[in-house]
């Protein structure tokens, strides 16, 4: 879901056709973006792999005969933020308290295809052929830097799914932000939630009105 504000929100204006914004984490995602894709949503919560993808695109972008800078990057975060950086770690911790695993590993099936359920919680998650969504499995099965247990991948994915999750005071948030636009390369965010709508109502309200994220906002790339 993207954030739309009251300070922020992009004014309706006339056009052609609506804008085609497909996903491009997979392999076959790229492909159907590059083709068609005026903007791109993406997922890492690691910004230098996904930098790495983003790169990738553009270049693919190139070779095809399109300008890659008319192409928008979009990356999914979830903001935990509050007037104070211990309120919002508390608030954090909150919503850990209430993670279910057996839940969270239903909705790695249904992103991945791939059932969890027979395996032990300290079991390391393995690679496999699926015909879904081959980027989520590859998050964990294709790590470089770790190997994944059945828990971790549980508990990583309640409440930021994929992407990262930041959690701070506003400025700390806002500079989180630039550091991860900074390394990934994206063009913006696509701003998630732990519990909606109060997540979100927070980032209105602390994050938005900031000096920083107002610079952003003017500066962001639209869709032409």
């Amino acid at each position: 879901m993207v954030l739309r504000t009251r300070a922020h929100a992009h004014p309706p204006r006339p056009a052609a056709h609506a804008p085609a914004v497909p996903g491009g984490s997979s392999a076959r995602g790229q492909t159907f973006a590059v083709d068609h894709g005026e903007a791109i949503f993406v997922i890492n919560a690691r910004p230098e792999k996904l930098a790495q993808q983003v790169e990738s695109t553009r270049a693919q972008l190139t070779d095809a005969g399109r300008d890659p800078s008319s192409v928008i990057f979009s990356a999914m975060v979830t903001i935990i933020v509050a007037d104070t950086e211990a309120e919002a770690q508390a608030r954090f911790q909150e919503y850990a308290a209430y993670v279910d695993t057996e839940a969270a590993l239903t909705l790695f099936g249904g992103w991945t295809g791939v059932d969890l359920s027979d395996l032990h919680e300290d079991d390391d998650v393995a690679d496999v052929q699926t015909e879904a969504n081959q980027s989520a499995l590859a998050m964990f099965t294709k790590d470089p830097s770790r190997r994944w247990t059945v828990r971790e991948v549980a508990e990583f994915i309640s409440i930021g799914g994929r992407g990262p999750t930041i959690i701070g005071d506003p400025v700390q948030v806002v500079d989180q932000l630039l550091e991860y636009q900074r390394i990934s390369g994206v063009d913006g965010f696509n701003i998630s939630a732990a519990v909606r709508p109060a997540d979100f109502e927070r980032f209105e309200q602390f994050v938005t009105p900031s000096s920083a994220a107002a610079a952003y906002c003017r500066s962001a790339p639209r869709l032409r």
